[in-house]
């Protein structure tokens, strides 16, 4: 077991109140002011991906399966909160939407879904609502991006991918440009447009009528939700490597965690916009430049309550307890989609094309199974696997080859494949005891 590696001159510390499960955080105390310092490092201190033989047979204790009924961000579902879904288990094909899509690998938006609604972000940079139970269009906005500096930062007929978050009838769209936009739901009209200095893809976060945003340049921006003005803004360190993938903040009482393209994780005050913490894996940008781009990571933290887990560039996972700042276990496992955390176990697939599951707290692994051998073998190079997530009690990933494939959560064994449409390159989604597939090429078909 070891600590963080940090001068107590490094921070500034703070405790974060209003939040019971994260009470006496090692983060410190919101009065002391902030002093200059060096950052955290947080260096590996495992590197081995075998398996551990005495877990390999423990059965796990799975959550119940819930019932989810509305997914208000482009983030998708909080597998903390939600570990394990309900859905139809015979289920077959009974609709599908259409928008435009792309032939960009990341350029499809997570929908939202709520209120038997289901809300479309397309590459044109349009805004689209549907009725689920009718199929009918309630609305769609004009192509946002002119209300952009398109000119600065567009690099392709279409929008990279950017997110929506709903609060209070309100959808706050990033674009992938550099326009922030509020619209109305019932609508879609538009409520107000801000412009900030560098382009986000990342899904806004929202706390206390403050929006937070991250850009592609290791910036965080706070906007008054109610008015899109700026409130403060955060500066990261710059890079000159081109990204095309955001992380979006997370919002833990008075902090917000963000996660820098460098794999670095800030802390921020609220408010203010003062750096609280900062912390990363040994693998910063001088290692990354060599041999690593940005564009293949997306980062996306576990936060639960105090237990901290996140991964770097290099594919190194780390597990934090915030109310100490021990680091628990670190282990180079390769990740560089988002996990699903369910019971002890996180689930994910690493640049090997390898599903593994690992205990949350302690890093050891209870099984890996090759996806290539699922693959077909005549375009297996060009075959994109989606993010798991867990549903009835089992493991769901989809391929791009139009692969739905099924897991035991204990052994990693494949359970069940079948046919499903082609193209899919983010996480299944769902919702209301439905299942619902994106395509790359302008569809959603709804399984139930």
């Amino acid at each position: 077991m070891k600590y963080i590696n940090f001068s107590i001159t490094a921070l500034s510390l703070l405790a974060l109140t209003g939040c019971s499960s994260m009470s006496n955080l090692w983060l410190g105390d919101d009065k002391k002011e902030k002093l200059v310092g060096e950052r955290l490092i947080v260096y590996p201190s495992v590197f081995s991906t075998s398996i551990d033989e005495s877990y390999k047979g423990t059965l796990i204790s799975i959550p119940q399966a819930q019932n989810i009924n509305e997914i208000k961000s482009s983030n998708g579902i909080n597998s903390v909160l939600f570990p394990n879904l309900t859905f139809a288990a015979n289920f077959k094909k009974s609709k599908e939407f259409s928008f435009r899509g792309s032939d960009t690998f990341s350029s499809i938006t997570q929908p939202i879904l709520f209120d038997n609604q289901i809300i479309i972000l397309d590459s044109a940079g349009k805004l689209l609502a549907y009725d689920l139970d009718s199929n009918k269009k309630l609305w769609e906005t004009a192509e946002l991006r002119k209300k952009s500096s398109a000119g600065l930062f567009h690099i392709s007929p279409d929008f990279y991918h950017g997110g929506i978050t709903l609060k209070d009838n309100i959808l706050f769209v990033t674009l992938g440009l550099n326009t922030i936009t509020a619209i109305n739901a019932d609508d879609g009209s538009i409520i107000w447009s801000k412009e900030i200095a560098s382009p986000t893809r990342s899904t806004p976060a929202i706390a206390n009528d403050l929006l937070f945003v991250q850009t592609l340049d290791n910036s965080t921006y706070a906007l008054n939700a109610k008015t899109g003005e700026i409130v403060w803004a955060h500066y990261g360190v710059k890079s000159d490597v081109s990204t095309v993938e955001t992380s979006s903040p997370v919002v833990v009482s008075n902090i917000v965690l963000v996660q820098y393209s460098s794999g670095e994780i800030v802390g921020i005050e609220t408010t203010t916009g003062n750096e609280l913490m900062s912390l990363s894996n040994n693998s910063g940008l001088e290692r990354l430049g060599a041999h690593k781009q940005f564009h293949s990571v997306v980062h996306k933290i576990i936060l639960e309550g105090s237990l901290l887990i996140f991964y770097d560039n290099e594919g190194i996972v780390s597990a934090l307890n915030l109310k100490d700042g021990k680091q628990l276990w670190s282990n180079k496992l390769g990740f560089n989609k988002p996990l699903w955390s369910c019971g002890e176990l996180a689930i994910g697939i690493n640049e090997s094309k390898e599903l593994i599951a690992f205990n949350k707290y302690d890093g050891r692994i209870k099984w890996q199974t090759n996806l290539k051998l699922f693959e077909d073998q005549k375009n297996k190079h060009n075959t994109v696997w989606s993010e798991p997530i867990v549903g009835n009690n089992k493991i769901l990933i989809v391929n791009s080859q139009g692969h739905l494939l099924e897991f035991d959560i204990n052994s990693g064994e494949k359970l069940f494949q079948r046919e499903v449409i082609k193209n899919v390159m983010t996480a299944p989604i769902i919702f209301n005891g439905k299942l619902y597939l994106i395509s790359n090429n302008g569809k959603i078909v709804e399984y139930s």
